[in-house]
Order: C-alpha cells, then structure tokens, then sequence
C-alpha cells in the first residue's frame, strides 16, 4: 500500500507543464477583456488559454494591464522596487485599498509590497527593511509614531503589516474605512459523486487458504474542492458507504473421515466517512483531461454485520447454528488515493470518472481489522461562476 501511495505521490509532483490553468481573464493595454483559463507562472509571467483556441499565449506585466478570477481582487501591472533595490514590472494583488494600499504575490503570503500614497511605484517589504520604510513613506501622522518601541517590536506578518497601515489611512482620512477584499485565486467547485465498491477484510483471508467472495457495494459522496491555476486542489466532504463481501466456501477439519463441514462467511459494513483530499488536475480545461488524488479521514461504521455459516456433508451430523455478530460505533482510519478523468460538459461543469485503491483501519479493533476497498466512481462537477 506505501509502495501505491508513494507512486501516485509522485505522480502528482510530476508533469507541472501539464497543468493549465482556471477559468479567468486577462484585460488588455486597449481595455478589451480576453476570457479563457490563465495559469499563473511568477511574478512576471502568466500563461492563457482563450476560450477558442488551444495554443496557449504567454504575456508579461508590460503587455497586459490585469488579469483575474471570478470574483476576487485583479491582479494588475505595477512598477515595484525590489529588496535588490531594482524597479521591475509585476503582477501584484491588492490586499488592502486605501490611502497607503498593501499589496501581496498570489504563490507566497510572505511577499508584501507597500503603496504610498505619493507613488505609483510598490515597494517590497521584508523583515529588515519594513520599519524603514514605513517611517520614510508613512512619517506624517501625528498620532502615530513608527519608531516608538511598540510599533519596532511588531513582527513582520501580513496581519501586523496591515493593521499598521490601517492606523495610517485612518488617522490621514478619518472618514476611510478598511474593506475586506476578495484575494482567493481558486477556483470552488462541488463534486457530486456514486459509485461501485468491492471490499476485502485482510485478516480472515490470511488465517484460510481461500479466496474472497467479492460483492459489489456501493457509496455516495459530496465534496467542497478548491483548485489553483497550478492544477493543485485540495477538498473536505462526506462520504456514506455500504460494504458487502465474504469468503469463498472452505473445507474444515472435523476430526473425522465420516463427514466434512464446510464453511461460508460474509459481511455487510456501513459507515460515514469524513475525508480530505489533496490532488492535481493535468492538461487543459474545456478538453478530456487526467487527475490524481490521495486522500485520507476518519470512518464511523454506524452498522457492521457478520455471518459464519456451516454445512456438514452427511444428513446426521447437523452443523451448528449460524453464528451472526452485530456491532455499531466503530472507528477507523481510511486512506485512499486514485486517478481518473474529466470529461467537459459545457463551461463550469464536468463529468469525472476515477479508480481508487484504499484501506479502512478498525482502530479499536482486537487484531487492528484491514479492509482493502476497491472503488470506481462517476462524478457531477459543479464549478462555481
């Protein structure tokens, strides 16, 4: 199973030029908006895939005046001074609009950039040089002093670095106030998903020499997913499942020759199951595209059944009852991981069809029960506009 999980892990590392990017737009010098997918390389490149063509375009900070997602805050064309010292056109995010904006970078929460309010040009922030430049570009507010010790001792994060920006704008324009901007650069989507099961309880097959009774179950699942212009995405969601299996008929000693008595078992298990997933998307959006998933949860088996059913081969040797065992509240571990397909519909919606292997752990179990569960699985994807 580590050798599987270790594989796939891979496999989601690898490939990154194969992931191209979210629904967005991309605003031109002229005005013009260009909708497609865009997929964000650095600071200084993003790449765009127009609605109508598959080839993808490459633009820098000097050819294109902003482009953005949905709903959140654009990121546009601004000159920024380096820590270098250096003046470099980026593609910067504002996280805060006001007298003095604060502005960040969509791939790191740690590289901020200060507007002033008497320039066009940002400047980056850092641990050594924020203090700086706080007092040089934002010195004149009576009421707040940047070199008074409780203002020096702040840490350098982006909730100090805003907060003391906030008391700036507010004491220079009292009647301002500070708006939470929309700074997500995912793209959310609801998977609705069914699917087929097999299952295999690992310590009954290793105390006989039999093979297991395979028998489709079943599950149903909704899940909240979040995905990057990288094609990474990460989800959280519900999975209800119905297990059902058993062993192939065996033969077991009675202690005689005069007869022999045959064994059947089966199971049925129902449970709940809480999960997280990491994953990637491969391949341009709007076409038939691969993805790779590991996730991992807890499992409540509200409901486990088990039967051991006995036959004896002669008629005067009857076989003992049927011994059934019925338990609830059970908790497991479950960890799963898969690959698959997406398959467009129209814009914002996909049908995904994917296999994947996983075990459910009974932690409070005597012997630590395994179950191997086999999965295929047919999905509604839900992208929101």
């Amino acid at each position: 199973m580590l050798r599987f999980y270790f594989l796939l892990l891979c496999t989601l590392g690898s490939f990154a030029a194969f992931a191209q990017g979210i629904a967005g737009y991309v605003v031109m010098p002229a005005g013009d908006t260009l909708r497609g997918y865009v997929k964000e390389q650095s600071l200084h490149l993003i790449e765009f895939y127009p609605l109508t063509d598959s080839k993808p375009q490459y633009f820098r900070p000097s050819q294109v005046r902003a482009y953005g997602f949905g709903a959140s805050a654009p990121h546009t064309s601004r000159p920024v001074r380096l820590r270098s010292g250096q003046d470099s056109l980026c593609f910067v995010q504002a996280v805060l609009s006001g007298p003095a904006s604060l502005y960040g970078y969509f791939a790191d929460s740690t590289k901020l950039m200060l507007a002033p309010p008497t320039s066009d040009t940002l400047y980056e922030l850092t641990a050594r040089n924020w203090h700086l430049l706080f007092g040089r570009y934002l010195g004149n507010c009576p009421s707040l002093d940047m070199t008074d010790k409780r203002v020096l001792n702040l840490a350098f994060n982006q909730r100090s670095v805003r907060d003391l920006i906030i008391r700036y704008n507010q004491c220079i324009a009292p009647a301002w106030q500070p708006t939470r901007l929309n700074t997500s650069v995912t793209e959310p989507s609801l998977v609705l998903q069914a699917g087929v099961v097999y299952s295999i309880l690992t310590d009954r097959t290793r105390i006989y020499a039999t093979s297991p009774d395979l028998r489709p179950g079943a599950l149903i699942s909704a899940e909240l997913r979040h995905t990057r212009s990288s094609g990474w995405w990460v989800s959280a969601g519900g999975t209800l499942q119905h297990l059902r299996g058993g062993l192939q008929p065996y033969n077991i000693y009675t202690g005689t020759s005069l007869y022999t008595t045959t064994v059947t078992e089966s199971y049925q298990l129902n449970s709940v199951a809480l999960l997280g997933s990491f994953g990637r998307n491969f391949g341009q959006p709007g076409k038939i595209r691969p993805f790779a998933f590991l996730s991992v949860g807890g499992n409540l088996f509200f409901s486990s059944y088990y039967r051991i059913h006995q036959e004896n081969s002669h008629p005067l040797f009857p076989a003992p009852a049927d011994a059934d065992t019925n338990q609830s509240g059970e908790f497991g571990l479950q960890a799963s991981g898969g690959a698959g397909l997406l398959f467009p519909l129209r814009p914002q919606r996909e049908v995904q069809v994917h296999f994947s292997y996983g075990q459910n752990a009974l932690v409070f179990s005597p012997d630590f029960l395994r179950t191997h569960v086999f999965t295929l699985q047919v999905g509604y994807v839900l992208v929101k506009k």
